[in-house]
């Protein structure tokens, strides 16, 4: 916006410099006047058409596309108290031109005051200060005689900022110091009284406070130990090994005795009992069996399909330095042909995701199974997939988890024929 002149009108005054005689004076007072780049707020020739005759029009000061102005603005923030304006009255081809006539600019419902006279078919301006509405920043415009309407802003006057404060007064002369009145005599003294009778003992006084707590005591002996809690449930029974090929025929029973010598021929002699049948698994099949618990992290570890324990999270991250915690030797030929793993989330219930799969001479094969656990039993088998084997081929299974925190009895079986 603009910035206000160091221009105060400190006085009543009329703020009309160079006005016609018949134009609308603006009386003021202590009011700022702020120039501004001319703005033009109302054009009845872009928008609304000229006035008829006797017509009165209510503006807005800061203009508007329906007023016919343009795109400036005439002030931000408080409404001014009134406007430097030009104002042109523009009658071509309107009115009679032997007809004289009149305009005025007023604050909204004000006096009708002339700002200019004109004649139809004249084109005449006028410049002035104009007070505007200071409840809504509006003003009217009454043309007497039919013409068209231009308005152009160049200025306004507002309220200024408040002066300063006077200087103090002088302070006034301090008044006279009143006389001191009289001291008064001085009274005798009295004889001094005789010595009262002793009074009795008084009554025992309240007890004093309760004085400070003494020192905290030494800690007492440590209590006996609790009792051993329960011991946890039993894992899951591992799956049962795959049957053994049939046992070696048993032993042909002795014959029967020699019937004796005769002319005539004896009967056959019985048959002899047969054999019993042979005990043991079939010849070339070996089951693995492997119990342990899952370990605490994401990693992958390698366990020996015949391990007992746990898994060594120290030792059993690769195959490179394995033991036998990680795989376990071939004793015979045959075809792996079952994976079949149990799990139990016997403790800290969470899901959890554990695949097992058959390593064999540290190369991956496509036996495989995925087992899900979450506060449940549950197990998975591949019997899908086979792996021929030959004596002395390392087997080992590969364990990965999706989390650590869940803990899981798990029982691998992995079947041989």
């Amino acid at each position: 916006m603009h910035s206000p002149r160091a221009l105060v009108v400190a006085i009543n005054a009329v703020l009309l410099a160079g006005i016609a005689s018949d134009a609308t004076a603006a009386i003021v007072t202590g009011l700022v006047y702020t120039p501004i780049t001319p703005c033009r707020i109302v054009d009845t020739r872009v928008s609304g058409g000229p006035f008829a005759a006797k017509e009165t029009r209510t503006y807005s000061a800061n203009g508007a596309a329906t007023q016919g102005g343009g795109a400036c603005t005439v002030y931000t923030g408080a409404i001014p108290a009134a406007l430097s304006l030009n104002v042109t009255v523009d009658a071509t081809s309107l009115g009679d031109p032997t007809q004289s006539g009149f305009l005025n600019v007023l604050p909204q419902n004000g006096t009708n005051t002339s700002w200019m006279n004109f004649v139809g078919g004249q084109t005449v301006a006028n410049a002035g200060v104009a007070s505007i509405n200071e409840a809504d920043g509006t003003f009217s415009i009454k043309a007497q005689n039919p013409a068209n309407v231009v308005v152009d802003v160049f200025g306004y006057f507002s309220q200024g900022p408040a002066g300063p404060t006077g200087a103090t007064g002088d302070a006034g002369a301090p008044g006279p110091t009143g006389a001191t009145g009289a001291s008064g005599s001085a009274g005798v003294t009295g004889p001094t009284g005789a010595d009262g009778i002793q009074g009795a003992t008084g009554a025992t006084g309240a007890a004093g406070p309760t004085g400070a707590a003494g020192p905290t005591g030494a800690t007492g002996l440590a209590g006996p130990q609790g009792v051993t809690g329960a011991q946890g449930a039993t894992g899951v029974t591992g799956a049962k090994g795959a049957t053994g090929n049939n046992g070696l025929a048993g032993a042909t029973g002795p014959a029967g005795p020699t019937g004796a010598a005769s002319t005539v021929a004896g009967p056959p002699g019985p048959a002899g009992p047969t054999g019993a049948t042979g005990a043991g698994i079939g010849l070339n099949a070996v089951t693995f069996v492997a119990n342990f618990t899952n370990p605490t992290d994401t990693n992958t570890y390698y366990q020996a399909p015949t391990q007992p324990t746990g898994i060594n999270q120290g030792s059993q991250g690769t195959l490179v330095d394995a033991t036998h915690a990680n795989f376990a030797v071939m004793p015979t030929a045959c075809t792996i042909k079952a994976l079949n793993v149990g799990a139990n989330n016997y403790f800290a219930p969470g899901p959890e995701t554990m695949t097992l799969t058959v390593i064999k001479n540290t190369v991956a094969t496509t036996m495989t199974c995925s087992v899900s656990t979450n506060n449940n039993v549950s197990g998975c088998s591949d019997t899908t997939h086979v792996i021929p084997v030959v004596q002395g081929d390392a087997i080992s299974l590969r364990f990965n988890q999706t989390s650590g925190a869940p803990y899981n009895a798990v029982t691998v079986s992995l079947v041989c024929q």
